[in-house]
């Protein structure tokens, strides 16, 4: 729980609380529907109840209206709140049984110095503050309850890892974990995998079969026309006589006017096109055919505006059509996806037999034999001059003579091993010893909140109403 209260402060309803300036919603006669029984309680924590109303309120005092809520209902904006509010409190029991607090005086002093409430002479406004809260619809107290409980809660994660220094030990153990050169050979696989040219006919045959449905393609019929000001009022300039007798068009258009009943009525020339399909008339240079296209669903004569005309078009047939295999593009498109199976198959056979450390030396020098090995020293986790980030990352966890399947930034997978590393000394004089001893700090309270965290779901028994939750949700949509 503990851990929810440190991803809020970074999360889009974190974001939501601090950033939205809106009428809070007032929730009208909600609170007695579930004022039957124990159908009240949303949630315990070991005695202490969170009812509906604490819920409600808390969602209320927030800023969040229902609109927004109904919005992201099926991306557990419910659950995420009632998690937060739990989290918050379990935090306020811990800081009441270790009687952190703050004073008035302090209080004040911190907001005092918020230098977003000085004037010129950089001396406290009050008329700054009065601003700030009403454009953010907060009241004082609102927002010097939320400055107190942010500070608390720095309070009691100083509490707990307060004093904690890394030792030299463990900061030239995270040091070396960025830093230490490896050694790998790698080979790219590309050169291993099947060839486009040497797929069989039955080959492809058996992979149309086995995927008609999702190798249709869809072939419309379409009428168009672009329409400038010497098609409506015969000038060369956009005055008002032609943006009249556009709004004119619109309006018939919302109207259900077909194409034709507008190409009629203003004597435009229509461009008729059949059987367009965008991928098989990939050589195709008019962009608005691809703009067409990209709308088939659209049934409807529609009109948009560009930047030197108006465009006006109406699908009239949509149809779809497994293509004949004497097309040239269809049957590349079909050897493309074949390739792209086997390149996948091939790939998770090796890493099958990594992940079950059946992947050896022997294979690895077959594999070889098609494609040459290669060496290269890694400098540290940031050397991306060959592979992605997240290979070098994956490479930087693995053990020595580990077999690992990576990747560059143009999708080319290899396969590597890890011969060897070099281990690099990080001295208290270096420009670097501050930094890694930060990120040591941060490590070592990050295993300390998580061991918290742990006490934390020991220590108080949490339960949730299920059904009360579901009637909440219910509310919303």
């Amino acid at each position: 729980m503990l851990d929810k209260v440190r991803k809020f402060s970074g999360s889009i309803f974190a974001k939501i609380i601090l950033v939205i300036v809106a009428v809070p919603f007032i929730f009208w006669g909600m609170g007695s529907s579930f004022n039957q029984g124990g159908t009240n309680t949303l949630a315990k924590i070991n005695n202490e109840r969170i009812s509906t109303d604490d819920f409600l309120n808390f969602v209320n005092s927030n800023n969040l209206n229902r609109q927004m809520i109904q919005e992201k209902i099926n991306e557990n904006i419910i659950e995420e709140l009632l998690a937060t509010q739990i989290s918050q409190k379990l935090l306020k029991l811990e800081m009441n049984e270790l009687n952190l607090n703050i004073s008035d005086e302090i209080l004040a002093s911190i907001i005092k110095s918020d230098s977003n409430f000085h004037d010129t002479q950089n001396n406290f406004s009050r008329i700054k503050y009065e601003k700030f809260l009403l454009e953010n619809n907060l009241t004082a107290s609102q927002y010097e309850r939320s400055i107190k409980e942010n500070k608390l809660r720095n309070k009691l994660f100083l509490y707990i890892s307060g004093g904690l220094i890394s030792p030299n030990l463990f900061v030239n153990k995270v040091f070396l974990n960025d830093n230490k050169k490896i050694n790998l050979v790698y080979i790219n696989l590309e050169k291993n995998y099947k060839k486009k040219e040497k797929f069989t006919q039955q080959e492809i045959d058996d992979y149309i079969k086995k995927n008609s449905e999702e190798l249709k393609i869809t072939k419309i019929d379409f009428k168009y026309v672009k329409v400038g000001p010497n098609d409506l009022v015969e000038s060369g300039e956009y005055n008002e006589l032609f943006f009249k007798k556009i709004d004119e068009i619109d309006d018939k258009i919302n109207n259900n006017f077909s194409i034709e009943d507008v190409a009629k009525q203003y004597n435009l020339k229509l461009v008729e096109v059949k059987n367009f399909d965008k991928d098989l008339n990939s050589n195709n240079e008019d962009k608005i055919l691809d703009e067409i296209y990209k709308n088939k669903e659209n049934k409807n004569t529609q009109l948009v505006e560009k930047k030197d005309y108006f465009l006006i078009y109406q699908i009239k047939k949509l149809i779809k059509i497994l293509p004949n295999i004497d097309n040239k593009d269809f049957l590349e498109t079909v050897k493309g996806k074949i390739y792209i199976d086997e390149k996948n198959k091939f790939n998770m056979k090796i890493f099958e037999k990594i992940k079950k450390n059946e992947f050896t030396d022997q294979y690895f020098n077959q594999l070889a034999e098609v494609s040459k090995k290669k060496e290269i020293m890694l400098n540290s986790i940031s050397d991306n001059t060959i592979f992605n980030i997240d290979s070098v990352k994956l490479i930087y966890q693995m053990p020595l003579n580990s077999f690992s399947l990576i990747a560059d930034d143009k999708n080319n997978i290899y396969i590597s091993k890890i011969l060897g590393e070099k281990n690099e000394v990080l001295e208290k004089t270096s420009d670097n010893f501050n930094r890694y001893f930060d990120k040591s700090n941060n490590l070592l309270k990050n295993k300390m909140y998580t061991t918290y965290d742990y006490y934390l779901n020991r220590k108080y028994k949490i339960k949730i109403n299920e059904k009360t939750l579901e009637r909440v949700k219910n509310y919303f949509k």
